[in-house]
């Protein structure tokens, strides 16, 4: 079994690969499961993105903010983040467009995206940048992970940030691929996703998550995850 600590990263990145999972998607998805192939019609595109979707894509965890009284929407607070002073510079979700027309609108304005792909996509890559601010907002108050204890939640994220690389040692991005998305109703989706990273000695790292995430208000937020396969160690 799993340390807590262990699931919580579990929770936090997503994604190992090779389970495609359309039996339990069927099972967990009453209403009507849609492969990630014939989203194109039933996703709402983000009016932050530029360009047609790509297969890979990138998600994690957490919303809210630093301070409680913060809402969603509000500007990040970067603790010493790594975000690419480059903005044309390749976006670390594996989107293959640059942070500029990727994640990085969502990250300097804080809001939420209204797509539930971006979403995940979004929050890999603020883990990646060491954004706390953005995986705190983007997380559901209804999520397990909130909590009123700010610091704390913090102190978690930035110690999951530095306790993984998020590009080889040549400078690619890892990213994440996406398997999955699926709509239970209007208001709830499931995103499968496998995310990659480096753990200590350089050693690979895949998490495979499926995400629960729920629309509020027009846009996405994480609300929780299951840890479907994992390979490489935890930290």
């Amino acid at each position: 079994p799993l340390t807590a600590r262990r699931c919580r990263m579990a929770r936090f990145l997503a994604a190992l690969t090779l389970l495609s999972l359309p039996l339990l998607a069927s099972a967990y998805l009453p209403v009507g499961s849609v492969p990630a192939l014939a989203l194109k019609w039933k996703l709402q595109p983000s009016t932050h993105r530029a360009g047609p979707r790509f297969a890979g894509v990138t998600g994690l965890k957490s919303a809210s903010t630093f301070g409680l009284s913060a809402k969603a929407g509000d500007k990040d607070q970067v603790v010493r983040g790594r975000v690419p002073e480059d903005p044309t510079t390749k976006c670390a979700c594996a989107s293959n467009l640059s942070y500029e027309k990727c994640c990085s609108p969502f990250h300097s304005s804080g809001t939420a995206p209204e797509d539930p792909v971006d979403l995940i996509r979004a929050r890999y890559s603020a883990y990646a940048y060491r954004l706390p601010g953005y995986v705190m907002r983007s997380t559901s108050r209804k999520s397990p992970d909130w909590t009123v204890n700010q610091a704390a939640w913090i102190e978690d994220i930035v110690d999951f940030c530095d306790s993984y690389r998020f590009k080889r040692p040549g400078g690619q991005v890892l990213g994440m691929e996406l398997e999955e998305c699926t709509y239970s109703s209007p208001e709830v989706c499931y995103v499968q996703f496998k995310a990659k990273m480096l753990g200590p000695g350089y050693r690979p790292v895949e998490l495979v998550e499926r995400s629960r995430v729920l629309r509020e208000n027009g846009r996405w937020f994480y609300e929780k995850g299951t840890l479907l396969e994992y390979q490489g160690d935890l930290v």
